[in-house]
């Protein structure tokens, strides 16, 4: 990622002065393993943006090489944005922002049949999550809270049940790295000044899993006790506003409990694959202030019970 200035010999008022560019990993294996996530996220502003009412970043230019996997996405500077700091955690009224936004973009997608046309959107346990974040987990044997290393260990033998109940419909398209550092709010904390980035492991999925990696991640454990109910009730009382129907508030809840657990499947694979040492040192402290996040949230939340016996 980069952050690019520019100067014009003639300059009109929507000239942008600065631009982020994206870019593939240098790494060639690296570049090559990621390809799918960078497609993914290429055809998601491409096809999903303008369908949407998510706020984005504007796409100024993008393009990807299927030969030597290269890729580059030109996109507009959200510095007069507010970015919320992870281990801070966001606000009751940021999170209602967040909440309010990705409701509203679920509901949008919620069983849509357009999505039978859209062959690159995968089903959560036929998606890129799956390569990247389910079966790396298995591998992990780092340490853990003593209070989930059993439930680890389950989790460990159970993670493709965990990518099942994920993918079961009713279906809407998942961000799927739904976090504080990915979001961008105004100073208000009003709903329509917000915007969101990252989109490489978009997926299809149950829709309270986007909740699930919010919560777990960007809410501290007292935020979200304290709010979780409300912010739920406050998600699907959005849905139902705009039209989704035969999905109980009590379904939503159990597949927020099940999110929680994905979020363990998470953490497990990136500490396994070293992914945390890219980020340095902030990265590694993310990590180990969500481990003890989702760990109140799979002991709070009794998430245990889901998982077979």
């Amino acid at each position: 990622m980069s952050r690019i200035r520019i100067t014009y010999d003639h300059q009109n008022s929507s000239s942008p002065t600065t631009l982020i560019v994206k870019f593939h990993p240098p790494e060639p294996n690296l570049r090559k393993f990621v390809y799918e996530a960078n497609a993914t996220e290429a055809r998601f502003y491409s096809e999903i943006v303008p369908q949407s009412k998510l706020r984005t970043p504007r796409v100024y230019y993008s393009a990807i090489d299927q030969h030597s996997y290269k890729f580059v996405l030109v996109l507009e500077d959200l510095t007069n944005y507010r970015i919320v700091d992870d281990i801070e955690g966001c606000s009751p009224e940021d999170a209602a922002t967040a909440v309010q936004n990705l409701a509203a973009f679920h509901a949008i997608w919620w069983s849509n049949p357009d999505l039978e046309r859209m062959d690159w959107l995968k089903p959560f346990d036929r998606s890129f999550s799956l390569e990247l974040l389910g079966k790396p987990a298995a591998t992990f044997a780092g340490p853990l809270p003593k209070v989930i290393r059993e439930i680890a260990q389950r989790v460990q033998v159970h993670y493709g049940h965990l990518f099942e109940m994920q993918s079961r419909p009713p279906l809407t398209i998942v961000l799927n790295d739904v976090k504080a550092r990915h979001m961008f709010f105004g100073t208000n904390s009003q709903a329509d000044e917000f915007a969101i980035v990252d989109f490489q492991l978009v997926a299809l999925g149950r829709g309270p899993l986007d909740l699930s990696r919010f919560f777990g991640s960007s809410l501290r454990p007292e935020i979200r006790r304290t709010h979780e109910l409300d912010l739920l009730h406050m998600y699907y009382d959005v849905l139902t506003d705009h039209g989704v129907t035969g999905y109980t508030f009590e379904t939503l809840f159990n597949d927020y409990r099940f999110g929680h657990l994905q979020n363990l499947v998470d953490f497990m694979a990136i500490e396994a694959q070293g992914l945390q040492e890219r980020g340095g040192s902030k990265l590694k402290q993310i990590q180990q202030e969500q481990i003890q996040r989702y760990t109140a949230s799979i002991v709070d939340l009794d998430c245990a019970e889901l998982l077979p016996a």
